[in-house]
């Protein structure tokens, strides 16, 4: 089961990191609605939802956290969910 998450967070979500940043390339398979999981980065508990040229990155607890969506980069706060055309 952790392969598979494994290969939704950091394959299809296209999930790294780069100096201290979160990094996100989302793809969606055509074949799919969304799809949605939980993520752990630095203490941050995030949840992050995947649709057609949309992601909703929600910061569930922890501190501030810059991300980085394709070439936009955000800032995630507490119980806020933020929405960016991919």
């Amino acid at each position: 089961m952790g392969g598979v998450w494994l290969m939704i967070a950091e394959g299809f979500a296209g999930i790294t990191e780069k100096g201290g940043t979160l990094l996100l390339r989302p793809v969606l398979p055509s074949v799919w609605e969304e799809y949605s999981f939980p993520y752990v980065y630095r203490g941050r508990r995030l949840h992050i939802t995947i649709q057609q040229n949309e992601l909703t990155g929600q910061k569930v607890s922890g501190e501030e956290l810059d991300i980085q969506i394709g070439q936009e980069k955000i800032c995630l706060k507490a119980q806020v969910t933020r929405k960016i055309t991919t």
